[in-house]
């Protein structure tokens, strides 16, 4: 009987060791999504629901709102914020960040990205990195534009040959020039959080 413990007795005291990897990896990973400003996401996602709330007021009112109409799109913002907060509350989500890195990352490598991005390298990253996203959408846009003629006749010819034989004109249900090709909608503003996180493996 002595001897059919002995496998058990040698693996008890490599549970709790175990246990406290786990809590050092969780304390930092923690430290790590404090630091890469992800428990702002939810913040930012409330934000940028109140700017699409106002561009929703402009484009139904107008520019020049009434008190009545300005009244109904506070009421719109506070529904919004009402719905969204808690969804996007840090206290929600953070768990499943920190399942997700968790999976993602070993502690090593943990410690490696801390070590970068509290790095005053890092932090240049992290602060400049909206200022970047948005000259870089510029630089594309800028791009795309030079071609966009291009694209549009080639989606307006191609649905021009791609009518059966016989076929009304596609251009008389809709006017064929009114046909857009593929644009690039410009992103949102980049933030700290969803530009320089790490990905993924």
């Amino acid at each position: 009987m002595k001897r059919s413990l002995l496998p058990l007795v040698l693996l008890l005291p490599l549970t709790p060791l175990a246990h406290a990897d786990d809590a050092s990896k969780r304390t930092k990973i923690v430290e790590l999504l404090s630091v890469l400003k992800v428990d702002q996401v939810g913040k930012q996602i409330v934000d940028g629901a109140n700017q699409q709330t106002d561009a929703l007021g402009h484009r139904e009112f107008g520019a020049t709102e009434t008190p009545d109409q300005q009244k109904k799109v506070a009421d719109l913002h506070q529904q919004v914020v009402t719905l969204i907060s808690p969804a996007v509350d840090w206290k929600t989500l953070q768990p499943e960040f920190i399942a997700a890195y968790n999976t993602a990352y070993t502690e090593p490598e943990v410690d490696g990205i801390l070590s970068f991005y509290k790095s005053p390298a890092g932090q240049a990253l992290l602060n400049k990195g909206p200022e970047i996203g948005q000259k870089s959408s510029q630089i594309v846009q800028t791009h795309m534009a030079a071609v966009q003629p291009q694209l549009r006749e080639l989606v307006q010819n191609f649905a021009k040959n791609s009518q059966p034989a016989g076929a009304a004109p596609a251009g008389s249900s809709a006017p064929l020039q009114q046909r857009t090709a593929p644009s690039l909608s410009s992103p949102s503003k980049t933030t700290p959080s969803s530009s320089s996180t790490p990905q993924q493996k």
